[in-house]
């Protein structure tokens, strides 16, 4: 990896912590605003919808804290933003955005100047949002999948290239993300040890992961050739590890332990279970062409599957997706069961249970149990009462929906396909050029430090931030108590179908239920 090699030659590297849960919308959001999910409020790619149980799709209007290109563009940097995660619907910034994978879509809406959008179909016809290798994988597509990366990046670096040619913007920044991809669905034929491990499938994919990081590591020479800049940052929002194929079902492990009360009628039972058969057998290909048809009647069939028989009354904690608790609290909750003067009490009694939770190995569920109180700063709703940090590699999904009862499941046990790479907490972060010390291997850091290295070498002065410059980074730190104009915004509104398409989307990633 020629160019990556340059840069830690050149300038400063080392590994980079992310930011819990180590999911790409929370990720980008900590990175590119530099402060924590309690203060810039997007703790996942799913929100919980105002006034009941049920979530939506986060975009970027619930980003609460200006990112770094606002600042920039606010400075009057002309900026070039594409594909970063949590950009939907596309920003007023100076210069150019095109959004991420929270976009249903590439149109009017993904795509600021909405002018820029026929240069985009033009200069790259071959863009797209991200990748469809999550559908190939699913299907053992192997080749397909494979191509599918690399041709996504290798249409985005086009595109990035000939917006860099001119030579006129002061930041360009860039998801080139097909290293997530790799790590996601190929996993299982790079790791001998992974449960999935098939040595004749390893003979053809087993190198592909190195293939996509050197297909990456092509397209960043061709960037940085094209707009030669002063400085460059490269950093990962997360790692990559390989699954152990163990699959904990959260909220059916809270109804176990007495905190989550389900009704004891069995039509929510046998529409749960209906539901995951549909789910398991349908390819996304079937599921997304019956989208316009049954859509209403498929997400009225998800919810019910996943909540449709809990008794709010008597229920004192229940899960979203990730690894976290929320206490059903009354004032905060539609039919809240714990008055706030015993959330303390019911937190500690879930602390306990949690910690003695074990694999069939004996291994613990979780490395770490924590308030949230311990890990977030700030007020921003819609986050955790209690963070559990998953022993590595555990799938975590909401709702068992399958055949086989209970909560805690070999994964080829239960019919489900999910990718056989997970995101794992450490990443890593390279720079070269002006404004970096020349250190070579440095100790970790945080991913909340990137925002202000990046201001800083821009000359931006910003507010405090939960992170500072990088140590290696020799750019003075501008300090201001100033903050962004409100940018302009425009509406997300998501219709039915295009939410359903990011959700389809997500669940091929293994986010979502």
């Amino acid at each position: 990896m020629p160019a990556l090699g340059a840069l830690c030659r050149d300038g400063a590297f080392g590994p980079m912590r992310s930011v819990f849960p180590y999911n790409s919308a929370v990720a980008w959001a900590s990175l590119s605003t530099g402060v924590n999910p309690g203060r810039h409020g997007i703790f996942d790619f799913l929100l919980p919808r105002e006034g009941d149980y049920q979530l939506r799709v986060a975009t970027r209007e619930d980003r609460r804290a200006p990112a770094l290109w606002n600042r920039a563009s606010e400075a009057g940097a002309r900026v070039g933003v594409i594909n970063i995660p949590m950009t939907f619907p596309a920003e007023h910034v100076n210069g150019i955005m095109v959004s991420g994978m929270d976009a249903p879509g590439l149109d009017e809406r993904a795509v600021h100047p909405v002018t820029y959008l026929e240069t985009l179909r033009r200069s790259a016809p071959g863009y797209r949002i991200i990748s469809n290798a999550a559908k190939e994988a699913s299907r053992g597509a192997w080749d397909a999948a494979e191509r599918e990366l690399i041709d996504t990046l290798v249409a985005r670096s086009s595109l990035v290239a000939d917006l860099a040619r001119p030579r006129d913007l002061d930041l360009l920044m860039v998801n080139l993300e097909a290293t997530d991809g790799a790590h996601h669905f190929f996993w299982q034929h790079h790791d001998p040890t992974h449960p999935r491990h098939d040595p004749v499938l390893a003979r053809r994919f087993g190198d592909t992961i190195a293939r996509v990081y050197e297909a990456t590591d092509r397209e960043l020479a061709r960037i940085i050739d094209a707009f030669s800049p002063d400085t460059v940052f490269v950093v990962s929002d997360h790692g990559g590890g390989p699954t152990n194929d163990w699959l904990l079902f959260l909220n059916d492990w809270l109804a176990a332990e007495g905190f989550l009360s389900l009704a004891q009628s069995g039509t929510p039972s046998v529409t749960r279970r209906l539901y995951g058969e549909l789910r398991g057998r349908l390819p996304v290909s079937v599921r997304r062409s019956l989208r316009p048809l049954l859509g209403r009647a498929v997400d009225r069939a998800r919810q019910s599957a996943l909540y449709g028989d809990v008794d709010w009354s008597r229920s004192r904690a229940y899960a979203q997706m990730q690894a976290g608790v929320r206490l059903n609290l009354v004032g905060r909750e539609p039919s809240g069961a714990v008055p706030p003067g015993d959330a303390d009490a019911v937190l500690e009694e879930l602390r306990a249970r949690a910690q003695r939770l074990r694999l069939q190995e004996g291994e613990p569920a979780f490395e770490a149990v924590r308030r949230s109180e311990d890990v977030y700063v700030g007020d921003a709703p819609g986050g955790w009462d209690l963070i559990l940090e998953l022993t590595a590699g555990l799938h975590i999904r909401s709702r068992n929906t399958t055949s086989r009862r209970g909560f805690l499941h070999r994964l080829a046990d239960t019919g489900m396909y999910l990718p056989s790479g997970v995101h794992t907490p450490v990443g890593m972060v390279a720079a070269a050029g002006t404004g970096v010390e020349p250190r070579g291997l440095v100790g970790e850091t945080d991913i909340h430090q990137v925002a202000a290295s990046v201001l800083a070498v821009l000359g931006v002065p910003a507010p405090a931030l939960d992170g500072p410059p990088f140590g290696f980074v020799s750019a003075e730190w501008r300090p201001t108590d100033a903050e962004p104009a409100t940018v302009q915004d425009r509406p997300t509104d998501f219709s039915e179908q295009e939410e359903a398409e990011v959700l389809e989307r997500l669940r091929g990633l293994g986010y979502v239920d």
